[in-house]
């Protein structure tokens, strides 16, 4: 599969913030791997959709949702599974800044976000 720049900009992204937590180890690359498909599937998807339309015609006058959009909403649901087992969710992001904020210390979390804004 070709990876497009920007899902290998995101991949990179999403490395570098495990890897700041220290997060990241052999293991999680299969994850990551699965990852980078589901974005890859999703961009498909997405360019299926603005090709053909959100609905289709079946030849016959009767319309139909365009398969990719249920494939895409799928992939969806993946990627943000993913994201959350890996602690990049924006509900994980905010619990560990808010728990930093009690510790009264900067994460490496905290640190690597404010290097990209």
């Amino acid at each position: 599969m070709k990876v497009s720049k920007e899902i290998e900009d995101k991949m990179n992204v999403i490395r570098k913030m495990l890897e700041v937590n220290g997060l990241l180890n052999e293991a999680d690359e299969l994850n990551l791997d699965m990852l980078e498909k589901e974005f890859i599937l999703y961009e498909q998807c997405s360019k299926a959709i603005e090709k053909y339309g959100l609905v289709l015609s079946d030849g016959r006058g009767s319309m139909k949702i365009n398969p990719a959009a249920s494939a895409r909403n799928k992939s969806a649901n993946t990627i943000l599974c993913i994201l959350k087992e890996f602690g990049i969710s924006a509900r994980s992001r905010k619990a560990i800044l808010e728990k930093n904020v009690e510790d009264n210390e900067e994460s490496a979390l905290q640190t690597y976000m404010k290097s990209i804004r």
